[in-house]
């Protein structure tokens, strides 16, 4: 899901056809409005989120803007055309701040649906990825309680058709990174884009549509790691499969130090061994294996713990 419907809450109608054009600017429709007054009234129209511009120093009638404040059943995001003045690049960087929380309000709704999951493990590949991937999912057993995401150095373009190859194969839906996607269990989110993608403190997705990866590498494996490492620190693990270049070495490092978990592709097996060469030569790669003995022993960790959790 990508378009929400938005229902819009101003203290001034001149607010909205510059508020409306800053909804459909962030991929959104506005389906209803309202107007504060003393006798305002909620349309009977519901959207899946609302959008609230009020003037700090708004003296009226709040009863409305309290009713929407105080429910939980739709995300409500408050703020303040009024609060940049009239200086022209203060305005410029409240409308800037104003899409990308917009764009937000995408995750935020998803995750009334869905819950994200408590452990994330990142798959990390470029040449000869797909196959080894591949490998690896059919490998699991279903219903893990995990998230998994997928890097891929690949062409963008052929990203739906590999999601739609890894989804076929096992147990587990595979997707395409998308705006406000949940990293939730029982999910592959793979992620070939160009454009940069970033993890949330609420574990959604924001896919930053005017800016690229600040890297030799697209997508960037170490850049995705520091940020999931940030969100899930010793809740989250990397493992790094056959490649060219050594993108996610670097990011092998940080993620120990967070507490996080990596493994590596046994690099005999691997159609190009350079990636997992260069992790392993990081000193942080706690197991080795083929992309099948990585999936038996993710299984394993998952039985261990339980044991551990739940003894005889």
């Amino acid at each position: 899901m990508a378009e929400l419907h938005i229902g819009l809450v101003i203290d001034h109608p001149q607010k909205q056809i510059p508020l409306t054009q800053l909804v459909l600017q962030a991929g959104h429709r506005v389906v209803c409005q309202c107007v504060l007054t003393t006798e305002s009234q909620l349309p009977n129209l519901q959207p899946q989120a609302w959008l609230l511009d009020i003037a700090s120093d708004y003296d009226g009638d709040s009863t409305l803007v309290d009713q929407l404040l105080h429910q939980d059943q739709v995300p409500v995001l408050l703020i303040d055309s009024s609060e940049p003045g009239f200086h022209r690049e203060a305005q410029i960087q409240w409308i800037k701040r104003t899409q990308q929380r917009l764009e937000q309000l995408v995750g935020d709704v998803e995750l009334q649906r869905q819950k994200a999951a408590n452990e994330c493990w990142i798959l990390a590949a470029s040449t000869g990825g797909p196959a080894a991937i591949n490998t690896f999912i059919q490998a699991l057993p279903e219903n893990l309680p995990y998230a998994f995401i997928y890097i891929q150095h690949i062409d963008p373009r052929q990203g739906e058709s590999l999601a739609r190859s890894l989804g076929k194969i096992s147990g587990y839906s595979c997707e395409p990174a998308e705006q406000g996607t949940v990293l939730s269990a029982g999910k592959i989110i793979l992620l070939t884009s160009r454009e940069r993608v970033e993890v949330l403190g609420n574990k959604t997705l924001l896919l930053h549509k005017n800016s690229t990866w600040n890297s030799h590498y697209i997508p960037s494996i170490n850049q995705l790691t520091a940020n999931i490492a940030h969100i899930y620190k010793q809740s989250c693990g990397l493992i790094i499969f056959t490649g060219m270049g050594d993108d996610g070495a670097a990011s092998c490092r940080l993620l120990s130090q967070q507490g996080g978990t990596v493994w590596a592709q046994l690099p005999e097996s691997a159609t190009s061994d350079s990636m997992p060469r260069a992790a392993i030569a990081t000193g942080c790669v706690s197991l080795i294996g083929t992309p099948e003995h990585l999936a038996e022993a993710l299984a394993a960790r998952l039985k261990n713990r339980f044991s551990k959790e739940n003894p005889a």
